[in-house]
């Protein structure tokens, strides 16, 4: 019998529509509700819903590698020559890049559309840096912001962390069709 993740993920989105309307926390938002800068439920919810785009992105750059890395093509493509098998490692790191780059891209967009930052230069500076958790604070966003950036940076974390397995299965496939090769 295989279980099923759906039950688990309906509870826990059914969790995150309800905290923000438990007594509590309306409390608490009512409370500071007069303070702009302290809007955390705005901050959470933006945060989350680029993390979770951010995640469907890099769900795709999966989706498009695996398929490509477990077609016939790639098998007797790399088989052929090592130059052939470093051009696939190399396409795959491009995928790989191009996804992270994109996700950067959209929180600096958010950051400059929502006037965080003073241009979209220095939002997009800011948003490399918080992604990639390098955090040097020479540019900083303000408090109606910061909650935004530690989800970017939370994001950064798990979708780098996603890209570094990835290119760990990329190779290990390129590395089982090489050796497939030599016992045949």
């Amino acid at each position: 019998m295989t279980r099923r993740p759906y039950p688990l993920a309906v509870a826990f989105g059914l969790a995150l529509l309800m905290i923000p309307t438990s007594p509590g926390i309306a409390r608490v938002a009512t409370e500071h509700a007069s303070n702009a800068s302290s809007n955390t439920l705005q901050q959470l919810g933006l945060g989350l819903l680029l993390l979770l785009f951010g995640t469907l992105l890099q769900m795709a750059a999966t989706n498009i590698l695996l398929a490509w890395i477990y077609s016939r093509t790639f098998e007797r493509w790399s088989k052929t020559q090592s130059f052939r098998s470093a051009i696939a490692t190399m396409l795959s790191l491009f995928v790989l890049f191009s996804t992270a780059v994109l996700q950067v891209m959209l929180w600096a967009l958010l950051y400059d559309l929502g006037g965080a930052l003073e241009s979209f230069s220095e939002a997009l500076y800011f948003s490399l840096v918080t992604f990639t958790s390098l955090g040097y604070g020479d540019v900083t966003v303000g408090l109606d912001w910061r909650l935004v950036a530690g989800c970017q940076a939370l994001s950064g974390l798990l979708l780098v962390g996603w890209s570094t397995a990835l290119l760990v299965v990329v190779l290990q496939r390129i590395w089982a069709v090489r050796h497939q090769q030599y016992q045949n």
